[in-house]
């Protein structure tokens, strides 16, 4: 690795802290905030989540009571999914989240997934304030190349 490759990694090093939350309070806090936070793909729009929206946009809201809906636009119209999401330490820095489909449709993907759980604070002057990452499990291995990584962005 020459100097100059070095130096650029080493600039973006202190823009990621990886958040180490000790309890699930923590986390849920981590996740919904005082009462509920937004996480999308992308920057939010104004009132995404309703009315005609562009196919593929989603948009997952985390609940402090540990629900989380999930909307997905599908043929120019917002499609709901409501889950129950659990949380686990399997160890010092590694959280697990579970996702459980509370409208019980068998043909749910998402229903029973269990993802590994990063989360990472930004610095204040970034518009994206934290972001997380749901890490695949297969086979008890976390598959790294299978991410879902959703940002929550600071208020306008």
């Amino acid at each position: 690795m020459n100097i100059r490759k070095l130096s650029i990694v080493l600039t973006f090093i202190p823009l990621l802290t990886f958040a180490q939350y000790d309890t699930e309070a923590e986390v849920i806090d981590f996740l919904a905030g005082s009462a509920y936070k937004d996480w999308s793909f992308e920057r939010l729009e104004p009132n995404m989540g309703t009315g005609p929206c562009e196919n593929g946009k989603k948009l997952r809201t985390y609940y402090t009571d540990k629900k989380v809906t999930i909307k997905s636009c599908v043929n120019a119209e917002w499609k709901e999914d409501k889950y129950t999401y659990s949380l686990y330490k399997k160890n010092k820095y590694d959280w697990r989240i579970t996702f459980k489909d509370d409208d019980n449709d068998d043909s749910d993907p998402e229903d029973g997934k269990t993802y590994k759980l990063v989360m990472t604070n930004r610095p204040s002057d970034q518009p994206v304030e934290q972001e997380q990452k749901l890490r695949t499990i297969r086979d008890g291995k976390v598959v790294v190349e299978l991410d879902i990584v959703l940002l929550h962005y600071i208020d306008d």
